[in-house]
């Protein structure tokens, strides 16, 4: 198929395809509001027969309990007179004692009472009737005559949805039936028990249920139009991504068509040398770069002939790493030294990239690579440079310490000592060996501020005055004015400023809390603490080593940091460290 043709094949596919679609939705949410109407007006419809149903039973307890009484008497009043059709019936009417003068209700009368006084109560109406009436106001209308027929043929209800002066109306109808109770007021009229009497008539005005079910519909509507209107805005959008991925599909097609040809003339004349393997690794073509910086030709280089001028110390792990690159279709990165065929070895920086075809399926790499020789060479320069600073550094550290312990015999090794300890901590803590370093350096010159103390305070044999004692602590503060203009890789100024804060603030000589304080000087401040106690001074003797983890344990989490103290215990308890 001609490559236009197929363009347009593929969009006129596309739009029957998101057609049809729209179509399929319409059907489903047409289908799904019909049936969500037809529920709603059965839901409303069961609403009205419960309603119906529950004035009917009202209706026929109150008449039976009525049945069961025989009746009951009421006093004598303008709106409840002696009941003319119950004359043949012994003491309708009685007089109390007291003169007081009461007639007889029927069960029919009280009922009918009760809807004729009550039934603003009510939105029903009901009717108590029969086709042998006792009182001819009770006569039944046409609906009912007709249901009251169908009871003496064995119906037992009779529901219609009908109308009532133009209005739509439930009608309920049920048999009432000769009781026993009933033949007080009946037995005249020639009936017997379980014939059919009469029956209760309900009707419900469903102006109100056709209220709730237009609002219940119109709530469908709307909800089903935005829920089509969505679905099809969905469909619509993936048709216009489709048509536009297919618009952008030829394109590619054009623009790899011009890309190929561009590639070939970029690789050949990139700075950068360029291979290029299949989607094995195995290499397939090399651009003039590439030998120019390897010594290898194309035909040296084809299949895994590259991979021979891979130093020997060096190709057994990049030969693993691409392949594992290769295996994985990952990005490869690597530097690595490589021997030309005049035996002359060269640092390479290499990378690589995999590239795929229409499917996503990869079918190749893509390797460059450039000479860092020189950058490797400077690099090495810069290594030895910073080793020989480092060195020149720490032997400025240590002749720093011996100037202090010169003046202070008593604490002879002790900077050593915190040193030693404090090491040990930050290697249990699991610390980048960086920062270790740093912790090591600091507590060898953390006391280089007592230099400014006279020497005659630091060995005095006598617990020191409070103005010897201030004197004593400016050495935190000597001690980072002296270091603060030394350019260390490590905050060795502050570590020795903060060595003697504590975690409440009590500490000297800015009182800072917790979170202010660094983790290097904590190390330093609980190592110093231990060594100083365990330790000889011209004014007391050295306590024990017991004494001394009691105590730091004492302020743990008050002055000094609970993992750190809790290391500590384990470095002497468990692991017979030694300080000496």
């Amino acid at each position: 198929m001609h490559k236009n043709n197929k363009f347009k094949y593929n969009i006129n596919l596309l739009y029957k395809f998101i057609i049809l679609l729209i179509v399929a939705w319409t059907i489903i949410i047409t289908g799904s509001l019909i049936w969500s109407v037809y529920q709603g007006k059965s839901q409303m419809e069961d609403l009205a027969k419960h309603e119906a149903l529950i004035h009917f039973n009202r209706d026929i307890s109150f008449r039976r309990w009525g049945s069961m009484h025989g009746g009951v008497y009421v006093p004598v009043t303008n709106e409840t007179q002696p009941n003319p059709y119950l004359k043949f019936i012994p003491e309708r009417d009685i007089t109390t004692p007291s003169g007081k003068k009461l007639t007889l209700m029927n069960p029919a009368y009280m009922v009918k009472q009760m809807w004729l006084f009550y039934s603003s109560f009510f939105s029903a109406k009901g009717h108590i009737t029969s086709l042998k009436l006792l009182n001819p106001a009770n006569k039944p209308d046409e609906w009912e005559r007709y249901s009251l027929k169908s009871f003496e043929k064995g119906a037992t209800e009779r529901l219609e949805f009908t109308k009532i002066d133009n209005k739509p109306y439930l009608r309920l109808m049920r048999p009432l039936f000769i009781e026993k109770s009933c033949l007080k007021c009946h037995s005249h009229q020639g009936y017997k028990v379980g014939e059919v009497r009469g029956g209760i008539s309900i009707s419900i005005p469903m102006e109100p249920y056709i209220t709730k079910e237009k609002e219940y519909n119109n709530t469908l509507y709307l909800s089903h139009g935005l829920i089509w209107f969505f679905g099809t805005g969905i469909l619509i959008f993936v048709l216009i991504q489709g048509k536009q991925r297919i618009i952008e599909q030829k394109v590619s097609q054009i623009a790899l068509q011009q890309s190929e040809q561009q590639y070939s003339i970029i690789t050949e004349l990139s700075p950068v040398g360029i291979l290029q393997t299949d989607a094995d690794g195995h290499c397939i073509y090399v651009n003039e770069r590439w030998s120019t910086i390897t010594g290898f030709s194309q035909n040296d280089a084809l299949g895994n002939g590259w991979l021979k001028g891979i130093h020997y110390d060096d190709n057994v792990n990049v030969s693993l790493e691409w392949y594992n690159a290769v295996l994985a279709g990952q990005n490869f990165t690597f530097e690595y030294r490589f021997k030309k065929p005049n035996g002359k070895i060269i640092w390479v920086f290499s990378k690589s990239t995999p590239f795929h075809d229409e499917s996503k399926r990869i079918i190749g790499h893509i390797v460059t690579i450039m000479d860092i020789t020189d950058r490797k060479r400077s690099e090495e320069e810069q290594k030895e440079n910073t080793e020989k600073l480092l060195s020149a550094m720490k032997e400025t550290i240590q002749a720093m310490a011996m100037m202090v312990e010169v003046r202070d015999p008593y604490t002879a090794g002790h900077q050593k000592r915190v040193a030693k300890l404090a090491i040990s901590i930050a290697t249990e803590m699991n610390l980048p060996q960086n920062q270790i370093e740093g912790i090591h350096l600091a507590s060898l010159i953390h006391d280089i501020g007592k230099i400014q103390v006279p020497a005659e305070i630091l060995n005095k044999p006598t617990k020191l005055h409070d103005i010897e004692y201030q004197l004593v602590q400016t050495h935190t503060q000597v001690g980072y004015e002296i270091i603060k203009t030394i350019d260390f890789p490590w905050p060795i100024a502050d570590i020795i400023h903060e060595h003697h804060e504590k975690l409440d603030g009590s500490g000297y000589p800015n009182g800072l809390t917790d979170r202010k304080i660094r983790l290097e000087a904590k190390i330093i401040c609980v190592a110093d603490v231990i060594d100083a106690m365990i330790s000889h001074r011209p004014y007391r003797p050295a306590y024990t080593l017991d004494y001394a983890l009691n105590e730091i344990y004492k302020y743990k989490g008050r002055f000094y940091d609970e993992n750190v103290v809790d290391i500590c215990f384990k470095l002497f308890k468990e692991k017979n460290f030694q300080l000496d």
